[in-house]
């Protein structure tokens, strides 16, 4: 969490230190920036669930292409993916 904005601009260390401070200008920026950034990737996050969640009612209607063969029966594209997902983990890095 961002320290409160009365804190952020003010150098209270002694006049030895060489770090930079921050502006008000600066430190308004950066709060900005960080609430922007967290409502970007809050509405970001959302729309992808969505994706997801269309796309695997997508792969459930559409039968499957039988790419396994005999070996498996699988009865929609969606569990073929799961089957290949399945295979790719179990692969030894």
């Amino acid at each position: 969490m961002a320290p409160a904005l009365s804190s952020l601009g003010r150098d209270t260390r002694g006049s030895n230190d060489e770090r930079p401070t921050l502006t008000d200008d600066q430190t308004h920026y950066d709060l900005l920036f960080a609430a922007s950034h967290a409502a970007v990737m809050q509405f970001g996050a959302g729309r992808v669930a969505a994706l997801m969640r269309t796309t695997i009612w997508h792969l459930r209607r559409i039968p499957a292409s039988g790419i396994w063969g005999d070996d498996c029966a699988y009865r929609t594209l969606s569990g073929e993916v799961c089957h290949e997902v399945r295979m790719i983990a179990e692969l030894p890095a």
